[in-house]
Order: structure tokens, then C-alpha cells, then sequence
């Protein structure tokens, strides 16, 4: 798996074992890997739209054999034996109902390691009318509603995009939908004013040292028609990126650094809080963040602050590393399309009907 912050790629292995029409995952181990200076300048011009043609198809196959360079070593040295691959890719477009694109070709996977790779997820949500997004839910609600049996939960990814799956006491999935940005506009950020030295801001540390203005983020929260958009919906960089960040830093003005960084933070944090306050029907009882932003201490404080009557912890307290839960979904998701179990969840992304989502390609 590799979001849409562009910060390496996650290889998460995991046992799963068919259980009539669901399935049990167990995580086991994870590894990681990054890109290369050059392959990282390509996805970020590629996901801000700057690639020909001919450029996104080389890129497709470089990442494909980046993918393959990765796991090869880290199979051997942890002695990981896989029966499956499931390959999310890199998303560099995404605009639901018209299309979204991951690139990353799957064949060469296949060909190193003789399995079948499933990849291509999100386009079978598509082709039925959903928004490809977000499809990580049923992974949610196998994993941990368990743990809360008697509780409303809210499984909450911090990557990139921020997006929420949020469950009732019998494990039915009331909502999940992507609420806005979570780290891609404070790594935006930090990496342009630390010209390069820091690709996020630590344990929110940067962020903690300034002053947010309440009166921007309230001016955004308003002017952004993303934010009161009712579910199903989904975004990506196409709304939080580059553009949003160059926008939003005009109306910040002479702010000091670390007051902007404070602000972009805070309209993170007041996004998500608003997006359970008005556009879920209940509050959950208890929050469990994952993602590289749940790492981020002054973020989770700040949501933590707007939700004041909620629990909040983050999947390692669960055993689920945060850095392995959207890696783990899309390992479950790829066995279910080998098992023929329906993954993707009608009434969160808008699809007419339950499907298997992934395309297999065969060992060769």
C-alpha cells in the first residue's frame, strides 16, 4: 500500500482464514520501503497532473519493478512465505463517478513470486455507480468491532485523506466516507517551509508552537463546499493538494510558520469533528485513529479537544500497528475477491449493489 501522501510504500504480511462468508485477519509482520528521489519527483508530478501520457505508462512499469525490488529482499530476510498479493498501487487520479487511476503494474509481481496478485480495487465500486471510495470499511468492521461489542465505533485512518468507518453496536456500518484532509496539507507544508529537510511535521511539534486563526478555519470550513457535501463522497489530492495549500496560504497571509502550521492543523482537526457532529447520525463512543497521523500527538489532542466526549486511541493499542491498517485491508480485500466474498459496502460508497472488488492477475 501507498497513499496519497507519497511518504514510501507499507508491506504488511497477515494470515487469513475463510470463515463461511467473512473471514478472519491476523496481522503478523510488517516492513517498509521507500522511493527512490527521482520516482518520488515522478508520483508527485504525476498525482499534480504535470506527466504525458508516455510518462504515467513508464512510471506505471517503474513502480511495478520498484514494488518487486522492495519485497524481494524483505520476503527473504524475514522469511515471509505468501500464498496471495494484494496491491493497492499509487492513486494519481481520482474523481469520482468519472474515474480514478492507480498505477503500479501488477505482472511483475506475478512473475517473481508465481502467486496471483489482486490489484486494481476500486474501479468495480466504480463501475456500479459508487465512488470507488472508501473501501477499507469492511476490513474495519471485521477487525474491531469486535472489541467494542456494546459501543457506536469509529475506525478513523489519518493518511493523506482523512476517512472515517462508523459502526453501531451490531456491527452495522452507519457511515464511511472520506471527511477532508488529514497529513497531506501539514507534509505539503512543512516540506515547503523546511525547504526539503522535513517531509512531515513529528508528533505535531512544529504546530504545537504556534497560534491557530479560529477565523480562517471558520472562513474554510464555510467557503470549501467539500466539507458539508453529504456522504457517499471522496477526494483526494485533486481538492487537497497543491492548489488548496497555495489558496489557503493567501488567505493566511503574514501568519508566522508555525501559526499557519497550527491553522492547516486545526482545519484538520475541525473537519473531522464536524464531519461526525453533522454528518453522521450519531457520535461515536470511541474513536481508534490509524494512519502515520495518528503519530501526530497535537493533531490527535485537537480532535480529541473537538470531541470531548469521545474515547480515542489508536490501533496499537488493539495489536494493529497504525502504519499497517490500510496495508491489512487491502490483503483481506484481496482474498475476498479470491474467495468471490463481496467487499465493498453499497450504502458507504453509493454503489447499486454488493461486489468483489480487485482484478487477478494470474501466476504465469
Amino acid at each position: 500500500m501507498n497513499g496519497t501522501s507519497l511518504d514510501g510504500v507499507d508491506y504488511v504480511f497477515c494470515k487469513i482464514k475463510k470463515k463461511g462468508s467473512r473471514a478472519e485477519i491476523e496481522f503478523l509482520d510488517q516492513a517498509s520501503g521507500s522511493f527512490p528521489l527521482d520516482l518520488k519527483s515522478l508520483l508527485q508530478r504525476a498525482t499534480a497532473h504535470e506527466l504525458n501520457v508516455a510518462e504515467v505508462a513508464e512510471l506505471h512499469h517503474e513502480l511495478g519493478r520498484l514494488y518487486v525490488e522492495h519485497l524481494k529482499p524483505i520476503a527473504k530476510k524475514r522469511k515471509w512465505k505468501f500464498d496471495a498479493i494484494g496491491l493497492h498501487g499509487q492513486t494519481i487520479f481520482h474523481a469520482p463517478p468519472a474515474a480514478t487511476l492507480q498505477i503500479g503494474e501488477a505482472s511483475y509481481l506475478s512473475a517473481e513470486f508465481k502467486i496471483p496478485v489482486i490489484a486494481d480495487f476500486r474501479v468495480a465500486d466504480l463501475a456500479y455507480g459508487g465512488q470507488g471510495a472508501p473501501i477499507a470499511s469492511l476490513f474495519h468492521q471485521w477487525v474491531f468491532q469486535k472489541h467494542f461489542p456494546k459501543k457506536t465505533l469509529s475506525l478513523h485512518n489519518l493518511g493523506g485523506i482523512s476517512n472515517l468507518t462508523l459502526m453501531d453496536q451490531n456491527s452495522k456500518v452507519l457511515r464511511a466516507f472520506d471527511t477532508g484532509p488529514a497529513n497531506m496539507l501539514l507534509d505539503l507544508y512543512i516540506n515547503k517551509v523546511s525547504r526539503g529537510e522535513h517531509s512531515y511535521d513529528a508528533e505535531g511539534k512544529f504546530a504545537a508552537r504556534g497560534i491557530p486563526s479560529e477565523k480562517i478555519v471558520e472562513e474554510s470550513l464555510q467557503s470549501e463546499k467539500y466539507f458539508s457535501l453529504q456522504p457517499p463522497k471522496s477526494c483526494g489530492r485533486e481538492q487537497f493538494g497543491e492548489n488548496f495549500l497555495a489558496n489557503f496560504e493567501v488567505k493566511m497571509g503574514p501568519l508566522f510558520p508555525q501559526d499557519k502550521m497550527a491553522t492547516l492543523t486545526e482545519l484538520t482537526a475541525r473537519s473531522i469533528s464536524e464531519a461526525y457532529q453533522k454528518l453522521c447520525p450519531k457520535l461515536p463512543d470511541v474513536v481508534i485513529l490509524c494512519g502515520g497521523g495518528a503519530k501526530n500527538s497535537y493533531l490527535k489532542k485537537r480532535i480529541q479537544y473537538h470531541l470531548s466526549h469521545t474515547e480515542i486511541i489508536t490501533s496499537e493499542e488493539l495489536d494493529w500497528p497504525v502504519s499497517a491498517i490500510e496495508g491489512g485491508a487491502f490483503a483481506l480485500l484481496a482474498a475476498c475477491r479470491l474467495w468471490n466474498i463481496p467487499s465493498n459496502i453499497p450504502q458507504t460508497t453509493g454503489a447499486k449493489k454488493a461486489v468483489t472488488l480487485g482484478k487477478v492477475v494470474e501466476a504465469f
